[in-house]
């Protein structure tokens, strides 16, 4: 069985972009970690330091930082290190536009890094998530029409993309949608409720990223956690491709344009009706068609000769 193209690019976007991820990864944890480090050691030395001056513990801090700085979290090292997990997801928000903005570059390279990354990698993902958009599409599509004539007995199923944007909408909405927002409160049941979980889900698959609900990875699990994202981008595309396709199967563009254009060809030919009319009849011959330049001239002559009939009876009336 042949792999249609389709299959062949997708398969190849999809490896050039895990194989981006992952050297973006690398790159960005040997950029950043030892400077991070070094920041964790200077403030846990600066939080020592406190605490003996004014005789608090750590219970006390954690209050204060919960009460007075409601969005800043106290983490252990090994949870905000930029280890490979939390670089892994600092490249996946970046070249997805998501951009959570609770793990950051902080050495110039890193920032410089970070500029080309996405300049690349933006583009890059787009290109990936059509692919599998298109693929998505392609499948629903193939499996509307086969239920339409095989279960449905319809020989000849209509509007084929109209249904297909719809199931990928509804598919998205009630399945995919939930399920993600699912498996985020399974992993974050201790910390946030279901409705947070959906919040974060929706503003993630959507790339909003505010940044006020953020992942972090704790385990090697976690990397689930990016690919179901992956997945529900990928639905999120397909809605997208299936829009467009849409938009071309019925013409909407081309209607939109002409219902633009449309007053001003309207005014046009209500000021020069007999030039519109030529050129509505050179628009219809064939270019190519030597005879179309014919047909013109001899509009043109019979326009004259009946143009001068008109004159004549208007100057043997004035006569008699």
């Amino acid at each position: 069985m042949a792999v249609s193209e389709s299959t062949i690019i997708l398969i190849i976007r999809s490896s050039i972009f895990l194989v981006y991820l992952v050297a973006g990864a690398a790159v960005f944890q040997a950029l950043e970690q030892d400077h991070q480090r070094q920041s964790f050691e200077n403030k846990q030395d600066l939080r020592t330091s406190i605490t003996n001056k004014y005789n608090i513990s750590e219970e006390d801090v954690q209050t204060w930082a919960e009460t007075y700085r409601p969005n800043f979290q106290v983490k252990g090292d090994e949870e905000l290190e930029w280890n490979f997990g939390n670089s892994f997801l600092f490249a996946v928000v970046t070249v997805t536009t998501i951009g959570y903005g609770n793990i950051v570059p902080m050495t110039v390279g890193g920032r410089l890094f970070c500029i080309v990354y996405a300049f690349i990698g933006i583009p890059g993902t787009c290109l990936t998530l059509k692919a599998v958009g298109d693929k998505i599409s392609e499948l629903t599509s193939i499996l509307i029409e086969a239920v339409e004539r095989r279960i449905l007995k319809i020989k000849r199923p209509k509007k084929i993309q109209l249904k297909t944007t719809l199931f990928n909408l509804i598919f998205t909405a009630f399945l995919v949608l939930p399920l993600c927002t699912a498996i985020v409160y399974v992993r974050e049941a201790n910390q946030w409720t279901y409705f947070e979980c959906f919040y974060f889900t929706f503003t993630t698959l959507t790339t909003i990223g505010y940044g006020d609900f953020v992942p972090y990875f704790a385990n090697t699990l976690d990397f689930l956690l990016v690919i179901v994202a992956f997945i529900g981008l990928a639905f999120v595309s397909s809605i997208l491709c299936s829009l467009n396709n849409l938009y071309e199967a019925y013409g909407i563009s081309g209607k939109v344009v002409r219902s633009v254009t449309g007053k001003k060809d309207s005014e046009s030919a209500n000021q020069f009706p007999e030039e519109n009319g030529l050129k509505e009849i050179n628009e219809e011959d064939n270019e190519n068609n030597p005879e179309s330049d014919l047909k013109l001239l001899n509009k043109r002559h019979s326009k004259d000769a009946l143009s001068g009939k008109r004159d004549s009876v208007s100057v043997a009336m004035f006569k008699a």
